[in-house]
């Protein structure tokens, strides 16, 4: 989910300006209707107590890869408010499902005395996981284009990518959950 987070908002910026020919005030707005939705995040959290993280983890990890599929089906170039905005809005959803009982699954899975080493991990692998999208989805993209500039082909493999990447390790994560620990991961067997 992070590496779609930090690439698909990379790719979109950049797609909005190179290929849609808008302003970058106008390619910022490409991460709004993501970020908007965040702002429910908490009150997912609090549900999360209620059915559990597997649950939540699953439902958003679903949503936010739906999101992705969502951009790679539409058609070329990519409409703006049709596609970008709304399939950004249902990815952004789909990251404020997911976020909280995915924190909440990785702290607390060590004993309390290592939580601050957990989350100083997990931070860690949500900024390694930018990097690596952004520098992979960047290459994608860009292949087969001119220099400095995205390729129609590349575009949709990177948006392609992005969605398997969002969809299969979030998948086989919340099938790892276990709802009978707070938010603690299953005994590697």
């Amino acid at each position: 989910m992070y590496f779609g987070l930090f690439g698909l908002s990379f790719l979109l910026v950049i797609y909005t300006q190179g290929v849609l020919g808008y302003s970058a005030t106008w390619a910022g707005m490409t991460v709004l209707p993501m970020a908007l939705p965040m702002l429910l995040s908490e009150r997912f959290g609090r549900l999360t107590a209620r059915v559990g993280s597997r649950l939540m983890v699953t439902a958003g990890v679903v949503t936010a890869g739906l999101g992705v599929v969502w951009l790679t089906v539409g058609p070329d170039p990519l409409p703006f408010w049709s596609f970008i905005i709304p399939g950004m809005a249902v990815f952004g959803t789909g990251l404020s499902i997911a976020i909280s009982p995915l924190t909440n699954a990785a702290v607390s899975s060590v004993p309390a005395d290592c939580a601050g080493a957990a989350s100083g991990v997990h931070h860690a692998i949500v900024r390694a996981a930018g990097l690596v999208a952004i520098a992979a989805l960047g290459t994608i993209a860009a292949a087969g284009g001119e220099a400095g500039s995205l390729s129609p082909d590349g575009f949709r493999t990177a948006l392609l990518v992005c969605a398997v990447i969002v969809l299969l390790p979030g998948v086989v994560l919340a099938r790892r959950i276990r709802d009978d620990d707070a938010g603690g991961l299953a005994e590697a067997a």
